[in-house]
């Protein structure tokens, strides 16, 4: 859960007092000071597109926070003999995420890791921009082992070299 993203047990409480169970009326990225929330500044800000973090929303391909790793529910499924309902679970989860962006068509997806690019395959949702429909970019997640935000925001500088109205069209916001 969201209380392992941070240091200090009353910035937990008070961040997820603020989204818990219902529509958040605050940007996490720009107010909370949750390790997540300071990486994706940081690259936003090495990008000189701080700005248009205001307008940008947050969504897990997995709707249940498991603090970074689902392995404990996988193997709980596994010792209960609970597969099944782990495998529904999880197409569950993945299929109302690609719906909830069919819905809302965003101008672009920000895909943090393997898990989510997997999510949108590049067959359904090519990875090219357009600006006629959601433009969705592959990138390191952050909180990766071997690089994090370093290698995420090599990802993006070089999308933005290879894409460059592309990136004028990120900078609107």
């Amino acid at each position: 859960n969201n209380k392992k993203m941070i240091d200090d047990k009353n910035l937990a409480e008070m961040n997820l007092d603020e989204v818990a169970e219902k529509i958040p009326k605050i940007n996490s990225y720009l107010i909370h000071e949750h390790v997540f929330a300071k990486k994706i500044r940081d690259i936003f800000d090495r990008i000189n597109a701080n700005h248009i973090l205001k307008n940008t929303a947050g969504l897990n391909r997995f709707w249940i926070q498991t603090g970074g790793t689902m392995d404990f529910l996988k193997e709980y499924s596994i010792k209960y003999s609970l597969e099944e309902e782990y495998d529904k679970l999880i197409n569950l989860c993945e299929n109302g995420t690609r719906k909830i962006v069919q819905i809302l068509k965003p101008k672009f997806v920000l895909l943090f890791g393997n898990y989510a690019a997997d999510t949108f395959s590049t067959r359904d949702y090519p990875r090219t921009f357009n600006k006629n429909e959601t433009t969705f970019i592959k990138l390191t997640h952050p909180s990766n082992r071997d690089g994090g935000v370093e290698k995420t925001y090599r990802d993006l500088y070089y999308w933005i070299e290879e894409n460059n109205d592309g990136y004028k069209y990120f900078l609107e916001g």
